[in-house]
């Protein structure tokens, strides 16, 4: 019998040592969850402080002061969300360790000011100290999961402190494997504190998550093969900003985002690097649909995305407030919303909480999909949002995108120039309006080839500006200039004539331009002269 009972308390006990992560965080489950399943890790929670140098935060020249340098730098708070594995004296965190996190003293001026200004925006103001001291999901400086997981970076809304707006969320996708990363936003000094509502503010945060990027990425949890961003209202755009111009970016996401919004078109076009057709990452758009959206949006530019694929999402009975954990501490404590039956009848405290939990889950499931490979990711994201109230979604495949210059090139060579020029036709009938052939970067892809010695290549990638660009000067003078170099004196002679021609014809140029560029091509042309 004593065998029997030393037996079966040694299974009990090995069974209790065994706990997988996930059952372990279910038992830990914090009351702002609500019905949200924990992944198979549990969350841990670290914040980085670091300053950024390459730009100034403190004020170097004040009012009838000498000037005095800014030696740190713009101070950048970067709040972590990672999958951990829990020890014995992990600590569960409650709210107030995000608000107010510690730090080194060089950013104590930094953290007074996300601190206020948290206090002063959130929308539970009269239970603050309730909700400052409710568990969270998460376990301060846990011991991270062994392996590398893709990085999420989330940019807020205007003027958003970042952590308490995307916990849940954040603490949702590191418990399933993600590290998930974002800063508070601030202004350009520590005398104007406040993100504005200009493209320099924009842009001013998307350096701020890239210098976060730029930190996490020598991070040993981190796998900077597998990077994706998501941002809600104004951090929607910065989102897709930060991932057109970083390729490395493999899925975006906005949530209710401006960009969509009838009359904000501009707020993305004006940013210096909007490009659509540049953009590569995997597009993913959900938003409230509580009127016609037919006055309400505008998503023709991201529908213009041709080179991603893009799926667009809308959830009935959702408040552009409700795309936040704002929604959770609300359904929570029982807090009031506003009043909606005049603007979006049939949205409630209650919808207000499962639709954040919907989009909690269909984040998960995109980039499930885009960054880990998950094959049924997209499966359970039309699932989703088949289970969400009201939920639609419409998918638009990727086009695959044209070759480069040198790609361009190197085709030219191996089946000849007409297979280039019929490409280029074919990119014209099913993508009208897209900058198939980028005059400025061809035209310089062709002088590196010059450059390199490699003359067919470059007298085919400059024949081929010619083709798209059939009116250019400049274009000719560069066929002319890849036949000189290659030593092909008759037909560098008849790209200059036509150069000429084209000049002359140019009703845009004014005499005193016609003059000079007519006198340099015909130099060339006389330098050649039999």
């Amino acid at each position: 019998m004593k065998k029997i009972y030393l037996a079966a308390l040694s299974l009990l006990l090995l069974s209790a040592a065994c706990v997988s992560p996930a059952r372990a965080q279910q038992k830990s489950r914090a009351p702002l969850w609500g019905d949200l399943s924990a992944g198979p890790y549990a969350v841990g929670f670290r914040t980085i402080y670091q300053f950024d140098r390459t730009r100034t935060w403190r004020v170097t020249r004040g009012y009838e002061k000498p000037f005095s340098p800014d030696s740190n730098g713009r101070p950048i708070r970067i709040s972590i969300w990672y999958p951990a594995v829990l020890g014995a004296r992990s600590r569960q965190m409650r709210f107030a360790d995000y608000v107010r996190p510690a730090g080194p003293k060089e950013f104590a001026e930094l953290n007074t000011i996300v601190e206020m200004r948290e206090k002063e925006a959130s929308s539970y103001r009269d239970r603050w100290s309730d909700v400052l001291r409710t568990p969270v999901n998460a376990y301060a400086d846990a011991a991270p999961a062994g392996g590398r997981f893709p990085l999420a970076l989330y940019a807020g809304g205007l003027d958003s402190t970042g952590t308490t707006t995307v916990f849940v969320l954040a603490e949702y996708l590191a418990s399933h494997g993600y590290v998930v990363a974002t800063v508070p936003l601030l202004g350009p000094t520590n005398e104007d504190t406040e993100q504005g509502r200009t493209a320099a503010d924009r842009e001013r945060v998307v350096q701020d998550l890239e210098f976060a990027w730029s930190v996490l990425r020598g991070q040993t949890n981190v796998d900077e093969a597998k990077v994706g961003v998501f941002g809600k209202s104004i951090g929607g755009v910065e989102a897709v900003i930060l991932a057109m111009r970083n390729e490395n970016v493999s899925a975006v996401v906005g949530l209710d985002a401006t960009y969509g919004f009838k009359g904000n078109e501009k707020i993305l076009a004006d940013m210096p690097d909007y490009a659509p057709h540049k953009m590569r990452a995997s597009f993913l758009d959900i938003r409230r649909d509580w009127d016609d959206p037919a006055s309400v949006l505008n998503l023709s530019a991201e529908h213009a995305f041709h080179y991603c694929d893009r799926s667009f999402v809308t959830v009935r009975n959702m408040n552009h407030f409700d795309f936040d954990s704002d929604a959770m501490i609300a359904f929570e404590f029982r807090l009031p919303i506003g009043p909606t039956e005049a603007v979006n009848p049939g949205r409630t405290r209650e919808t207000a909480d499962r639709g954040y939990q919907n989009v909690c889950r269909m984040v998960l499931d995109f980039f499930d999909g885009k960054l880990k490979g998950d094959h049924i990711g997209a499966e359970r994201l039309r699932a989703d949002v088949a289970r969400a109230d009201g939920g639609a979604i419409k998918h638009e495949d990727a086009l695959t995108p044209p070759p480069s210059g040198v790609e361009f090139a190197d085709l030219i060579v191996r089946h000849g120039f007409e297979a280039a020029a019929a490409l280029v036709d074919r990119y014209r009938r099913e993508v009208p309006g897209e900058p198939v052939v980028d005059e400025a970067v061809f035209n310089a892809v062709g002088y590196r080839l010059i450059g390199e010695g490699r003359f067919p290549e470059a007298i085919g990638i400059m024949r081929l500006v010619i083709y798209a660009y059939p009116d250019s000067a400049n274009a000719q003078d560069g066929l002319a200039d890849a036949y000189i170099a290659a030593g092909q004196k008759e037909p560098a002679r008849a790209a200059l004539r036509q150069a000429l021609e084209l000049i002359a014809a140019n009703s845009s140029l004014n005499a005193a331009n016609k003059e000079w560029m007519s006198k340099v091509e015909q130099e060339k042309l006389d330098r050649l002269r039999p």
